[in-house]
C-alpha cells in the first residue's frame, strides 16, 4: 500500500458496481488487474470467459493477468498486458506496460476487437433468425 501511494492512485470496491455505470470502472483506470483462483478447469481457461478482462481490453485499458495459459497467450499475443506468477510482480509488470503504454493500449482494443467483440457474430445471427 505504501508504494500505491507513492506511485498513484488506487481505488478498491468491494460493493457491487450499478450496471449502467459497469463500463466506467475500467475505463477509469491505467492499468486493469484480472486474477482468478483456480477451482476447476474452466478457471484455467477463463480468457475468453471474463467479462472483467474484456471490459478492460474494450476501454483500451493494459491489464496485469495472473499466468493462467489462457490469459498469458491472450496479452503475450496481442501485447495488451503482462502475465505475473505472482502478486509480488505486480510493480514491475506496471512498469513495463508504463514503458510503452500507446503499444499496450493499442494491443488492448486489437484484442477485444479480434478476440471479445460479439457485435459481428450477434448480428449475423440476428440476420439468419429473421430469414427464417
Amino acid at each position: 500500500m505504501e508504494a500505491l501511494k507513492e506511485s498513484g492512485t488506487c481505488w478498491i470496491n468491494q460493493d457491487l458496481v450499478p450496471f449502467e455505470t459497469l463500463a466506467d470502472v475500467p475505463a477509469s483506470a491505467d492499468i486493469g488487474l484480472v486474477f482468478y483462483k483456480n477451482f476447476s478447469e474452466n478457471d484455467r481457461l477463463i480468457a475468453h470467459a471474463s467479462g472483467q478482462l474484456a471490459l478492460f481490453l474494450q476501454c483500451g485499458v493494459p491489464v496485469i493477468v495472473d499466468n493462467k495459459p489462457s490469459l498469458r497467450y491472450l496479452v503475450e499475443t496481442y501485447h495488451c498486458g503482462v502475465a505475473v506468477r505472482s502478486t509480488d510482480d505486480i510493480f514491475d509488470a506496471a512498469r513495463q506496460i508504463l514503458a510503452d503504454y500507446e503499444a499496450y493500449c493499442q494491443g488492448a482494443l486489437e484484442c477485444f476487437a479480434r478476440e471479445h467483440d460479439l457485435s459481428g457474430p450477434y448480428a449475423r445471427v440476428r440476420d439468419k433468425l429473421r430469414n427464417l
